[in-house]
């Protein structure tokens, strides 16, 4: 009814192989109902379930209550560029 804020925002961590590409979306609303941040939903339970198998354990989803109100959803995942070689040893 009041509107909201919503921000979205997305980098690369690091360097090399150890160089990650980070997705964080940001609100400032009234959070998830009972401030459960858990990530107990469908959707979620989903997204985690497609992250694993597409990255197994090199990658993380996180959702966390802002200080102030609000959410803030991050995800990470290994920074590729196609066809590029690897610095791996």
């Amino acid at each position: 009814e009041r509107g909201g804020r919503v921000e979205v925002h997305a980098w690369r961590d690091g360097v090399g192989d150890d160089a990650w590409l980070v997705l964080e979306v940001l609100d400032d609303g009234a959070g998830p109902a009972g401030g459960a941040v858990a990530g107990a939903g469908v959707g979620l339970r989903n997204t985690r379930a497609r992250l694993e198998r597409l990255y197994g354990g090199r990658q993380r989803l996180t959702l966390a209550p802002r200080p102030g109100g609000g959410t803030a959803v991050t995800v990470a995942i290994p920074w590729t560029v196609p066809g590029a070689p690897s610095t791996a040893a």
